[in-house]
């Protein structure tokens, strides 16, 4: 029975519809920020000076 008990504290909880959809949609806003970022450093640090032995 013990074991039962234990598994079912640590059985994932399910997060509401309407919650997952607001947080995935907050996660595809920030890799998209991420993304565009990454782009303009990409584009300038080929014309920084640093070296990178």
């Amino acid at each position: 029975m013990a074991r039962d008990q234990a598994a079912a504290a640590h059985k994932p909880r399910g997060v509401p519809e309407a919650q997952r959809n607001e947080l995935k949609s907050r996660a595809d806003a920030i890799r998209a920020s991420y993304d565009e970022l990454s782009a303009v450093y990409q584009d300038s640090k080929d014309g920084n000076a640093i070296p990178l032995n």
